[in-house]
């Protein structure tokens, strides 16, 4: 089909089928694309955030300067965004709580329960926190 006369929403999710190999390694393509075909697709949110969001956003800045308590899962077998680069990025501050599981881009779909088990233990800590 061409895209030119395709809808801007089947054109955004031929775009990220397009990624299937890189956003879930080996045996999770399966995964990915029953999770990709069920998606509601927005093309405004995604072309609002892709011109705002360029290469010369000031990313340390920002991981710096967020005081709000976070949670970095990152999945090992990642091909957009490299886990080294995760790793090293939330060095910059010392109140995100990282964890890299196995899986690919979205370790929420390809690795649901130790993502599940991470996120949980990570409310649970910061419930008692807040106790004290």
């Amino acid at each position: 089909m061409d895209p030119e006369s395709m809808d801007p929403e089947s054109l955004l999710m031929n775009r990220m089928m397009a990624y299937l190999d890189y956003y879930f390694p080996g045996d999770d393509v399966q995964v990915g694309r029953a999770a990709f075909e069920s998606l509601r697709y927005y093309p405004k949110l995604t072309s609002d955030l892709e011109s705002t969001w360029s290469e010369q956003t000031d990313t340390v800045a920002i991981i710096r300067g967020t005081e709000l308590p976070i949670l970095s899962i990152a999945g090992a077998q990642d091909r957009i965004v490299c886990p080294d680069y995760v790793a090293a990025s939330v060095l910059l501050n010392l109140g995100i709580a990282h964890n890299q599981v196995q899986g690919g881009h979205f370790p929420f779909l390809s690795n649901e329960q130790e993502t599940v088990k991470l996120i949980s233990s990570f409310i649970a800590g910061r419930v008692k926190q807040l106790e004290v």
